[in-house]
C-alpha cells in the first residue's frame, strides 16, 4: 500500500470507527439478531457446517455472513454489543470504498458527511443482521463501475486505462463477493449493472472482459466464490426455507423502504407505530418524515439534473429499476414483503447525489434558494440520525425485559406463557442449557409451541408475555388465552405486553 493510499484511508477509517463507537450499544437484542445468535451456537465448525446445510428459513441462504458470524463469535463472544461490533469491518469497507468513490467526483468530505449522517446506517449497524456487508458489497461495486466507466473517456492514456480498468475489476469482483454474502438478492443488482452496460456502456463490458483474461486467477476466484454462494443459497430455497411470509407485499412497506434510504424517518414515527395503525401515529413526525424525505428528493433529483456527464443518466436508471422491478413482482408472487434493508444496494448511488448536491450547493455558486434546501436538509438529516439513536419509539424488541419478567414471575411460583420468540429463551438463560437444541425449561415456564400439550393441566396461566409482531404464534397455539377476559394489561415494552390474571395475587 503506498503512502498516498494509506493517508487517504485514515479519514474513512476514523469516521467508520467513531460512527460504531456513538451507534453500537448493548440493548436487547431482537428476534432477527436472536436468529444470528442461533447460528453461532455449533460446537465445531463441522458440526455449524452440517446444521447451517439444513437450516430451516431464509438465513440458510446466507452462507458467507453467517460462516463469519460463527467466526467471530468464536473469537470474541456473543454479547448484544459483541454480536453488533461484527458490523464494524464491514462499515470500515463501506466508508473506504464510498470515499474513494467520492474522490472520482471531488466530492469526498461530502460523501463521508452525509454517510455518517445516514439514519439508515444509524439504526442497521447498531443490528447483528448482514445488512452493512450488504452495503459494503454495493459501496464497492458501484465504485467500481464508476471508475469502469470513467477509464473509458476517449483522453485516457491506454496505459492509465488498463490500470484502471483492473483496479475496476478488482473492485467489482470484491463487491460481488460480498454483497452476495450479505444478500442473495445481490445477484440482481449485479445482473442490472451488467445491463445497464450492455444497453449503454458496451465499451464498458469489453474492456471488463480483457481485463479479466489479464486476472485470470483472481476472476476463477471471485467468480467461483460469487457461483458458490449462489449454489449454497439455491440448495436452501429448494429445501424450503423461506423468508417470512407473515406479512404480505405493500406498496406502503416499500415507500417506507424509500423513506429509510433517504435518512428521513429518524425523525417519524417508530416501525412499530406505523405497523400497527398509521393513522394513530404523530401527524408532527409524519410531516417532519415526509418534508426531509421531499428535500432529499429534490436534491438527488437536481444533482442527477446538473450532472457534467449525461451519459450515465441512462445506465444508472436501468441499473436501479431493475431489481427495484424484480422485486415488486417478487413481492407480489410470493407475497413477500420488500423493505428498505433489501433496497440498501442503491445507497451509494444515493449518498453520492447528495453529496454533489450539497458540493454545488452550500459554498453558494447555486443560488440562495438551493441554499435554504441544503441548510434545512443538513439540519433534517443530522436531527434523523440522532432521533434514530436515542429515541426510546426507535427500540426494537425489549426480550432482555420480558426475560426479566419471566424470571420474576417464575422466582414467585407462578406459571408463565411465553408467546415470543422461543429462541430467546436460550439467550436470555431461561432454559437449562444456553447452547442446547430443544427447549428445555425449567416448570413452570410454558413456551407456545408446548401450550397445547399441558393446557389440560394449566388452562389459564398466571402470566402471559406476548410479542404482538407477526409471525409469533400464527397458528393460533397459545394465543386464545387472552381472549378468555380473565387478564389485565399489565406493562408495556418494546414490542412487547405483559398479562396478568385479574385474580392473581402478588
Amino acid at each position: 500500500m503506498t503512502s498516498d493510499r494509506f493517508f487517504r484511508w485514515v479519514p474513512p477509517v476514523f469516521l467508520a470507527l467513531l460512527l460504531s463507537a456513538l451507534s453500537i450499544d448493548g440493548r436487547s437484542l431482537w428476534t432477527d439478531e436472536i436468529g444470528t445468535w442461533e447460528l453461532t451456537q455449533a460446537p465445531g465448525w463441522q458440526a455449524w457446517a452440517k446444521a447451517f446445510w439444513g437450516h430451516y428459513n431464509s438465513d440458510g441462504q446466507l452462507p458467507l455472513y453467517h460462516l463469519y458470524m460463527f467466526g467471530w463469535v468464536q473469537l470474541f463472544g456473543d454479547s448484544e454489543w459483541l454480536l453488533r461490533a461484527a458490523n464494524l469491518p464491514w462499515l470500515i469497507l463501506a466508508f473506504v470504498a464510498l470515499n474513494e468513490l467520492g474522490r472520482l467526483f471531488r466530492a469526498q468530505t461530502w460523501m463521508l458527511g452525509v454517510a455518517a449522517c445516514s439514519a439508515f446506517l444509524v439504526y442497521y449497524l447498531n443490528d447483528a443482521r448482514p445488512y452493512i456487508m450488504y452495503l459494503a458489497g454495493s459501496s464497492m461495486l458501484t465504485l467500481g463501475m464508476f471508475r469502469l466507466g470513467m477509464s473509458m473517456a476517449p483522453k485516457s492514456l491506454a496505459e492509465k486505462q488498463v490500470t484502471a480498468v483492473d483496479q475496476s475489476l478488482r473492485e467489482c469482483l470484491l463487491g460481488s463477493v460480498v454483497l452476495i454474502g450479505g444478500n442473495i438478492l445481490g445477484v440482481f443488482w449485479i445482473l442490472s449493472c451488467l445491463l445497464a452496460c450492455l444497453l449503454a456502456k458496451p465499451r464498458m463490458l469489453s474492456a471488463l472482459l480483457r481485463s479479466m483474461w489479464r486476472q485470470r486467477a483472481l476472476t476463477v476466484l471471485g467468480v467461483g466464490l460469487c457461483l458458490a454462494l449462489i449454489a449454497v443459497a439455491v440448495h436452501s430455497h429448494l429445501a424450503g426455507a423461506r423468508a417470512s411470509q407473515n406479512a404480505a407485499f405493500s406498496m406502503g412497506g416499500l415507500v417506507y423502504g424509500l423513506l429509510e434510504l433517504l435518512g428521513a424517518v429518524g425523525i417519524g414515527p417508530s416501525r412499530n407505530d406505523l405497523r400497527v395503525n398509521v393513522r394513530t401515529a404523530d401527524p408532527t413526525q409524519l410531516i417532519l418524515m415526509f418534508g426531509v424525505a421531499l428535500l432529499a428528493g429534490l436534491a438527488l433529483l437536481r444533482a442527477f439534473l446538473t450532472a457534467p456527464s449525461k451519459s450515465w443518466r441512462v445506465p444508472m436508471i436501468v441499473g436501479v429499476a431493475a431489481p427495484l422491478v424484480v422485486m415488486v413482482l417478487m413481492g407480489l408472487t410470493l407475497h413477500w414483503r420488500v423493505v428498505g434493508r433489501h433496497l440498501s444496494a442503491m445507497l451509494p448511488l444515493i449518498l453520492l447525489g447528495l453529496a454533489l448536491f450539497f458540493r454545488a450547493a452550500l459554498p453558494g455558486g447555486s443560488g440562495q434558494l438551493w441554499r435554504i434546501v441544503a441548510a434545512l436538509l443538513l439540519l433534517g438529516l443530522l436531527a434523523s440520525a440522532v432521533s434514530m439513536r436515542v429515541s426510546a419509539r426507535h427500540m426494537k424488541d425489549d426480550y432482555r425485559l420480558a426475560a426479566e419478567w419471566a424470571r420474576v414471575a417464575l422466582g414467585k411460583g407462578q406459571t408463565v406463557l411465553w408467546i415470543a420468540d422461543q429462541r430467546a429463551l436460550a439467550y436470555y438463560r431461561l432454559t437449562r442449557e444456553r447452547s442446547a437444541r430443544g427447549l428445555d425449561v425449567p416448570a413452570g415456564l410454558i413456551p407456545y409451541t408446548t401450550y397445547p400439550s399441558v393446557s389440560s393441566r394449566i388452562p389459564r396461566p398466571d402470566v402471559v408475555l406476548l410479542s404482538p409482531r407477526e409471525g409469533v404464534d400464527p397458528e393460533g397455539l397459545a394465543r386464545p388465552v387472552l381472549l378468555s377476559g380473565d387478564y389485565v394489561l399489565h406493562d408495556r415494552a418494546a414490542s412487547f405486553e405483559r398479562y396478568k390474571k385479574r385474580d392473581l395475587k402478588e
